[in-house]
């Protein structure tokens, strides 16, 4: 996980990250491990959708079961984070940010990709990631990443299932593009999960 390690060991307060995951394991992988190297996130779960999954990864890999959380959009109760506010999609996206605990460095924006399966539009998704001045914000995505939130990123990491996957573990390959000069670089690495 060396392009993810790189990326977050340089960033900085304020910095916007846009990782895109294919599946729920490789999700709880990076997040574990960035949560040990930066301690409890605060999450923002935008949907029924998103609370739903953490729970899931609560229950079954014991992950994430402590920190805050901030829902938008959500009625599901989350089992494992306290839920510190309760947003609709309809409400003053700006204001929320500006209310949200930041004692946390890192802010772990997760299902926004959800928004669109349940009728609503990324607008709000977009007016969060713009607001955002404070820590540094992770935009997560399980699945195809929508290509309307890259431009509001300064970073974008697609994650994407290696060939060489067996029984005993996964592997996944990191891919991080950037613009520089005019020109886009994409550097990458592997990396195993094992299965549970």
């Amino acid at each position: 996980m060396e392009v993810i390690q790189n990326v977050f060991n340089k960033a900085e307060n304020g910095d916007r990250i846009m990782i895109s995951f294919p599946d729920m394991v490789s999700f709880f992988t990076v997040m574990k491990w960035l949560t040990e190297q930066f301690g409890e996130p605060l999450w923002v779960l935008w949907t029924d959708a998103a609370v739903e999954r953490i729970n899931y990864l609560g229950k079954k890999f014991d992950f994430p079961v402590s920190g805050n959380a901030v829902t938008v959009g959500a009625k599901k109760d989350c089992y494992f984070l306290d839920v510190v506010a309760r947003y609709d999609v309809y409400d003053d996206i700006s204001k929320l940010v500006k209310t949200l605990p930041l004692g946390n460095v890192l802010i772990i924006s997760f299902g926004v990709n959800f928004l669109e399966i349940f009728g609503q539009s990324l607008s709000k998704a977009i007016e969060f990631i713009i607001e955002h001045e404070n820590g540094i914000l992770c935009t997560c995505t399980v699945g195809e990443a929508p290509n309307i939130l890259f431009p509001f990123h300064d970073t974008f990491i697609e994650i994407k299932s290696g060939d060489e996957s067996y029984l005993a573990y996964r592997s996944y390959i990191a891919k991080l593009r950037f613009s520089i000069d005019g020109g886009t670089v994409e550097m990458s690495d592997n990396f195993l999960v094992g299965r549970e």
